[in-house]
């Protein structure tokens, strides 16, 4: 099966995000580890064609595996399961208190950028000064909205579930919708090049956490190999404990390039269609302002369990 045609098969996402990084790693994993270690199908191939043949299957198999498993891993790197446990209790709050400390550093440095910016003078040889302090109020806003929840207790352990949950919220605290509920209603109602979007932003996040889960497999299994054979010299270890050194800059990349895109593809479904998803559920069309953020929470209670609360008497059902 060609590129092109295994492409047709497989959606772009998942062969970006899921295929791509496991075949990679096992490709490399297969030059890398000693006979011990290497499956007898491999070791049996002597044409590459073959080897790479029976390297892309197992990329293949691993990759829906690791998309079917795909919500737990997703939990897990948001820190869920830290909070959950009881015995792990201590560690989430230890956690959590580092991210929080964070977001007062980041608090702290809006604040005396806007001190700075109200205290300066408007002269003619503070413009370049100015600029500055306004463009350093921006970026630093702009970090805030998008790396943190609007409340410091919805903080949670890890810089990526903060990156996550920053734009779950957006839309509960812009318009009054429950980003979690109303997002499969507002999904069907995308256009193909919006799909299309949000598409390729997903593709970055399943790309950069399959590729930080991999590297730590692929480094648990040279590390092992190694052991095994009792290896001794230096740049035989180097390249075996290469891959952890990749887990920091795939997690990174994954918070501050992939989830923040992610989160800008959400938010803009959000601005566009809040409105439009009252008439396609059949409801009025509420007003802006306090009157669509109560007509949000009412639908929502409605949505989720399937009942509504009363409403006052000079208004309609929605």
């Amino acid at each position: 099966m060609s590129l092109a045609s295994f492409a047709g098969v497989f959606s772009r996402q998942f062969v970006v995000g899921y295929f791509v990084p496991w075949f990679v790693a096992l490709l490399l994993l297969s030059q890398g580890l000693s006979s011990t270690f290497l499956p007898g199908l491999i070791q049996s191939q002597t044409q590459a064609a073959s080897t790479v043949l029976i390297i892309g299957g197992a990329g293949l198999v691993m990759g829906l595996a690791a998309q079917g498993a795909w919500y737990p891993i997703m939990r897990l790197l948001e820190g869920y399961p830290l909070r959950e446990s009881r015995r792990l209790e201590w560690l989430e709050r230890r956690f959590v208190v580092r991210q929080r400390r964070r977001l007062a550093r980041l608090e702290t440095e809006r604040r005396e950028v806007s001190e700075a910016l109200a205290t300066l003078a408007v002269t003619p040889g503070n413009e370049l000064k100015r600029a500055h302090l306004v463009a350093d109020r921006r970026r630093l806003a702009w970090k805030r909205d998008r790396y943190y929840p609007p409340a410091a207790d919805e903080i949670l352990p890890t810089g990526f579930g903060n990156a996550l949950r920053a734009f779950e919220r957006y839309p509960n605290d812009r318009w009054g919708l429950d980003g979690i509920i109303y997002w499969p209603r507002i999904q069907p109602l995308l256009s193909d090049a919006e799909r299309e979007i949000h598409s390729d932003a997903e593709a970055g996040v399943d790309f950069f956490i399959n590729a930080f889960l991999v590297s730590g497999l692929a480094g648990v299994l040279l590390v092992a190999d190694g052991v095994w054979h009792i290896e001794s010299t230096p740049w035989a270890w180097l390249y075996r404990v290469a891959p952890f050194t990749l887990l920091p800059v795939f997690y990174r990349a994954a918070v501050n390039a992939a989830a923040i895109r992610w989160g800008d593809a959400v938010r803009a479904t959000f601005d566009l269609h809040h409105a439009t998803i009252y008439a396609q559920l059949g409801f009025r069309t509420p007003k802006p302002g306090a009157d669509e953020r109560e007509l949000a929470e009412r639908t929502a209670q409605f949505l989720e369990y399937g009942r509504r609360s009363k409403p006052p008497p000079d208004e309609t059902l929605p």
